[in-house]
């Protein structure tokens, strides 16, 4: 049993640090994105937000 808690932890570990990873990703790509470009509309803003907020309530659970 303690093995199969470790494997566990160890695949959280991996995951957490893993979405981390990605959304670092995502926000360094916005903000390249957002510097060279003017033109986000409200629609893409509310858009990014959403997803992003997505990914932080995804973070909790």
């Amino acid at each position: 049993m303690p093995d199969q808690k470790r494997s566990s932890n160890s695949r959280c570990a991996f995951l957490a640090r893993a979405s981390a990873k990605l959304r670092w990703k995502i926000t360094t790509q916005e903000a390249t994105e957002a510097a060279s470009s003017s033109s986000m509309t409200t629609w893409t803003t509310r858009l990014a937000f959403m997803i992003r907020w997505g990914m932080d309530m995804e973070s909790f659970t």
